[in-house]
């Protein structure tokens, strides 16, 4: 069985540990298992609006609010002016 290396706590400081590199293929490592679509594929969705609106009570909304977590590691401005999934 593989060993699963656990994540990043972001409020640890350990995410500041990380190279650039690094945190990009943890963003996109995350977006192949949540969506099965690449990092930069998610990133054009996300810039185009494609998630604007959902609701936390969906699975795609669920799966949004995952990413966004990933999304502050490695662009934070774009989780400033972008589009979370709202309640309805």
């Amino acid at each position: 069985m593989a060993q699963r290396i656990p994540a990043p706590d972001l409020f640890d400081g350990s995410v500041d540990d990380l190279s650039e590199p690094e945190r990009w293929a943890i963003f996109d490592a995350d977006a192949r298992r949540l969506f099965a679509i690449s990092g930069e594929e998610f990133l054009r969705r996300w810039d185009a609006g494609a998630y604007h609106g959902l609701s936390e009570d969906t699975l795609e909304g669920r799966r949004v609010n995952d990413m966004v977590f990933s999304l502050l590691i490695v662009s934070p401005e774009r989780v400033d002016s972008g589009h979370p999934p709202t309640s309805p």
